[in-house]
């Protein structure tokens, strides 16, 4: 995910693994080595790599490794390394500990393939939603937050709570609207748009495959704001447009 130099012959990673999560390791020499490591320390590739971590070493040792998949794709275009180093930091700051990383492993490598093969803002859209989910801030689409009342496709719209995180029924938006809530807290979101973002959330890596589809522009200024609003999370990757 990370790579920089690390003194004048080695190098700093920062992985993300099946089993240990993300990783801090150190590859020796890496700057000059190129039978240990050749192209395998390039940014957003997946490689089967030998490690080893002992109790008392400040971070894990890289000592050698294979290329699986380059995701050329993402290394030719400066669009796609934007989309790609979005999702990446997403993804340092959300996953904590060990829990659930061969989900965000196996979620990310989806993610890449996808923008390898141009899919672009709508893939980079479904994988915020997916990879905020899997950290445990999935919104809450189908109930109404506050009173657990089942949400209808009847209801066209309806008013999503950025502060509690999920969508309001009619009669709790009603008592709420005279609250004079924060600007910003509270937005309305159409029944076109919750059907495509529980469609998002789908488990099912296809989804990036269809996401030129399902990802419009309501899904990804709901996403954006959500990220924004309830993590407080800008992707500076992305600059202005987070």
């Amino acid at each position: 995910m990370r790579s920089r130099p690390a003194g004048v012959l080695d190098k700093s990673l920062t992985l993300l693994s099946t089993d240990l999560g993300r990783l801090f390791c150190v590859a020796k020499s890496a700057q000059k080595s190129m039978r240990r490591f050749g192209g395998c320390l390039n940014l957003f590739s997946e490689v089967e790599a030998e490690i080893t971590i002992k109790k008392n070493m400040e971070s894990a040792r890289l000592e050698s490794c294979v290329l699986i998949d380059s995701f050329s794709g993402i290394q030719g275009c400066l669009e796609n390394l934007r989309f790609a180093s979005a999702g990446v930091e997403l993804v340092d700051r959300m996953v904590y500990g060990s829990e659930n990383v061969d989900l965000f492993f196996h979620e990310t490598r989806s993610f890449l393939k996808s923008i390898s093969s141009g899919f672009g803002t709508e893939a980079l859209t479904c994988f915020k939603l997916r990879i905020t989910s899997l950290a445990g801030f999935q919104p809450e689409l189908e109930h109404c937050v506050i009173c657990g009342r089942e949400t209808t496709d009847r209801e066209f719209t309806r008013l999503f709570d950025f502060n509690k995180g999920g969508l309001l029924c009619p009669i709790c938006s009603n008592e709420i609207i005279p609250l004079n809530y924060p600007s910003g807290e509270l937005t309305s979101i159409s029944n076109d748009a919750k059907n495509r973002l529980l469609v998002i959330l789908a488990d099912d890596l296809t989804v990036y495959n269809d996401s030129k589809n399902i990802a419009s522009q309501e899904c990804q200024d709901f996403i954006n704001a959500f990220l924004l609003l309830k993590l407080g999370i800008k992707l500076r990757s992305l600059g202005s447009s987070g």
